[in-house]
Order: C-alpha cells, then sequence, then structure tokens
C-alpha cells in the first residue's frame, strides 16, 4: 500500500485475491442483506502476488476491483485498494506468503491503529488461509476476526452468509493479550517484547532465554534500567509459563517501594492478616500469597522489601509455608516468583546506604536461580523505528491527532538518526517525551 495520508475508518476487510469466482466472496460480505458487514466496511485491501513474468494475480485483482466497482451500490462500495507483495515463491509456498500476510497486516494497523481488521479466510490457496489462521488466531494483531463466506448456491436453509471463525485451542499471542497485570505502568509498550516485530540481536536474544526459562517452575530475576519494560517482559514469561490461572484476567504486580516506609504492610500485603491483628485490621485478609496459588508472583523493585519480609518470603518460596499476621496456623502455597529491579547486580546484596535497602544473600539465591539481563534502547538501535512510530502513535491517539499529521514526524530521517545516537538514559520514557513534544506542537499548529 505504500504510506499515504489516512482517514479513519471503523472496519477494514482484508483478503487474498480470488483467481476463480473472483468477486463472488467479497460480494458475500458486503452486499448479502444478511451479512453482518454489510455497508459497515470501509476499507477492503486485497493482497495479490507480482512475479516475474506471471501477471494473473495482479489481473485477478484488477478484474475484481471492476466487478464490484459495476455490481456493488455507490453507498455499500468500500474504498477498494490492492496490495501487490514482490515474490518469485508459489502461491502454495507458506513462508514467504506468512511474511506478505505480517506486513500486510502490520501496515494496516499502523495506518489505521483503531480500527477492526476483518481477515476474509475464503479467497485464496490453503498456504494462504493458513497463513491467516496462524497470524488471526495467534493474536498476531490487536482487534482482528477471521470470517468465511458461505456463496447463497450452497447455503442450506438456516445458513448465515458469514461464518465467523474462532478456533478453540489456545495460542501463545491470545494468552499474552487476553490477560493483564495490575499496576502495569503507564509507560509499558507491548511492542517492547512483541516476538513477531523485534528484529534487534539484543532483543531476540533476551525472548530466546524467555523461551527458554519461562516453562520451568524456578524463579526469574530480571535486571534492568527504568523504561525497559520489565512489567511487560515480565507479563510475557507468565503468558509463555504453566503458572498462570486460565480464568484470572489479571495478576498482581506488587510494587515494593510502597512498603518502604511501612514494612508491616508488606506483610500484611502478602501473606494476610486476622481481623483486629494490628490497628486497622477490620476485616480478614487472605493475602497475596494464597491468592497466587498456582499463579505467577511479581515483584517489581523487589530491593525495596525489607529484611524481615524477604526471609519471610524465603520461607514460603522453599515450601516451608507462612502464617498471616495474627494467626498460628502455617500455610502453604505454590507459585512462581518473578522480580525485577533496576539497580546493577553488584549493588544488590552489598552494604546498604542509609534509606536503601539490599538483598539477604539468602534471599537473593532464592530469587536469582535465573537472571535475565534486559538491554537498554541504546543496545536496541534496530526497534528504534518500530518503538518509535508506536510512542507517537500512543501520544497522538490520546488528543486525537491523526496518522495524516504524524506520519511525516515518524518517518523523519533526521529525528531517527538522533534517536539512534542518542544514549536514551530513559529508555522508553525519553521516547514517549519526544513523542508527546511532539505531538504537542502539531495540536497548537492544527
Amino acid at each position: 500500500m505504500g504510506k499515504r495520508k489516512s482517514r479513519e475508518v471503523g472496519e477494514i476487510l482484508v483478503c487474498w485475491v480470488a483467481t476463480t469466482h473472483r468477486e463472488e466472496p467479497l460480494l458475500t460480505v458486503l452486499a448479502d442483506h444478511g451479512s453482518e458487514l454489510r455497508g459497515a466496511v470501509e476499507l477492503l485491501v486485497i493482497g495479490y502476488r507480482v512475479a516475474p513474468g506471471d501477471a494473473m494475480a495482479r489481473e485477478a485483482f484488477e478484474a475484481t476491483r471492476e466487478a464490484l466497482l459495476r455490481e456493488l451500490p455507490p453507498k455499500l462500495c468500500p474504498e477498494i485498494r490492492g496490495w501487490p507483495w514482490v515474490t518469485e515463491a508459489a502461491p502454495i509456498d507458506h513462508a514467504p506468503i506468512l511474511d506478505a500476510a505480517k506486513a500486510l497486516l502490520t501496515e494496516l494497523r499502523a495506518e489505521h491503529p483503531d480500527a477492526r481488521i476483518n481477515i476474509h479466510l475464503s479467497p485464496g490457496t490453503p498456504a494462504m488461509h493458513a497463513a491467516w489462521l496462524v497470524l488471526g488466531h495467534g493474536g498476531f494483531i490487536a482487534n482482528t476476526r477471521m470470517l468465511q463466506t458461505r456463496p447463497e448456491r450452497v447455503r442450506q436453509p438456516g445458513d448465515a452468509p458469514i461464518a465467523w471463525v474462532d478456533l478453540p485451542a489456545e495460542s501463545w499471542g491470545r494468552i499474552v493479550r487476553s490477560s493483564a497485570p495490575t499496576l502495569v505502568p503507564a509507560d509499558d509498550d507491548e511492542v517492547l517484547w512483541d516476538p513477531a516485530r523485534v528484529v534487534s540481536p539484543s532483543a531476540r536474544r533476551t525472548l530466546a532465554q524467555v523461551q527458554r526459562w519461562a516453562p520451568l517452575p524456578a524463579p526469574i530475576l530480571l535486571l534492568g534500567e527504568r523504561g525497559t519494560g520489565k512489567t511487560t517482559l515480565a507479563h510475557t514469561i507468565r503468558a509463555a509459563s504453566g503458572f498462570r490461572k486460565l480464568d484470572r484476567a489479571a495478576w498482581p504486580v506488587v510494587v515494593c517501594g510502597q512498603f518502604r516506609a511501612n514494612p508491616q504492610l508488606a506483610r500484611a500485603d502478602l501473606f494476610g492478616h486476622a481481623k483486629g491483628s494490628f490497628t486497622g485490621a477490620s476485616v480478614k485478609r487472605e493475602g497475596l500469597l494464597a491468592e497466587v496459588e498456582g499463579d505467577t508472583l511479581f515483584l517489581d523493585e523487589v530491593a525495596d522489601l525489607d529484611r524481615t519480609t524477604q526471609r519471610l518470603l524465603m520461607a514460603a518460596l522453599e515450601g516451608r509455608g507462612y502464617q498471616r499476621i495474627g494467626e498460628a496456623k502455617n500455610r502453604a502455597t505454590e507459585f512462581r516468583l518473578l522480580a525485577a529491579t533496576n539497580r546493577p547486580l553488584a549493588a544488590l546484596v552489598s552494604s546498604a546506604r542509609d534509606g536503601e535497602y539490599t538483598l539477604d544473600a539468602d534471599f537473593f539465591d532464592r530469587i536469582s536461580t535465573f537472571v535475565l539481563s534486559i538491554p537498554p534502547l541504546r543496545e536496541r538501535r534496530e526497534d528504534l523505528p518500530l518503538l518509535w512510530a508506536s510512542s507517537l502513535a500512543r501520544a497522538a491517539r490520546s488528543i486525537g491527532v491523526g496518522a495524516a499529521l504524524t506520519g511525516p514526524i515518524e518517518r523523519a530521517e533526521p529525528l531517527l538518526v538522533g534517536l539512534r545516537d542518542h544514549p536514551l538514559p530513559g529508555n522508553l520514557r525519553d521516547l514517549q517525551r519526544a513523542a508527546w513534544a511532539a505531538v504537542a506542537e502539531l495540536h497548537a499548529g492544527a
């Protein structure tokens, strides 16, 4: 499709070109009186293959477009675009077709961040169907759904012209997108660790470690500077592990810094307490360790926990159990622990400075079976165009600035060079500050 000024659309229909019964599946979606999408689709994008010496797919697109313009009433006819993908591969080769489908969906989502993308499975070869199923079911792009059509000539009484396709099996992408931790920092961005989109070697190495370690029950300690996406990566680890409750939409992120002024609050939140066990304990509380039975507990900035709480947690991790405040009963729980800190590894167990906690050496040993070092953005230069575009789009959407205005800034080469050369000490937060500054100027001049 290429870069273009965009308008706001609500429903997009995307499919491969059909070389037989070319316009019939699309007419079923767009014009059949029983179709849920009749009159709703504002943009139709048809992908077609461009191969040396073979113009059949291009000709099929042109013929389909002409037929739709001729046969659809004007009020039902969406904007129709072709999306050519250049390849020498055959239309039955899965890998290049999958790559083309990824590129098409990525470009559509960048141009229309809030639109719903309807993937039409009926046109195309079986390999093309497989590509849509993998991406649509796997959650490659958010806010998508898949459909197939039944032409009127083959429908049985009571059949709808559109059949929505929703495979019941789980996929890693769906798990990541359908559950979210509580208290996720507003500056975290899921594209930071999207395995389908990151390209930098350092980020790919980190994701490879996640894939190796996530299925294991051992604790993982995440080390990274501020703004490197530790919470989002912890969410990714949980999604790829067995320690998640399938019926739980949210899971607790414990921001340990909130407990520095009141260590007893940490113990009350984590272990629970009996009614009346201390001033203000007007009701009984189960505690997070009970709530995360069979799930994952994430301790953000774990070095802010006091030593007593660390040792009590260590006992629970070792299987020796824990007690609620005000109770003598020993309780057991099984959970996966993830912890994170922005402190250097060498400083975690050194002597504490005034007003600063460090980790008990034994507790550190228990929570660091695996240590995952998260690369800062200055070591992920190849990912900066993607992350900059995402930061700019998020800031623009929040104040209603359209892609037509932000596009030139997103693609400005001097700006991208400046970002690549900048140390970015705040990482994603630096990108977001720059994005807010850009959209503020655009908004002021609009």
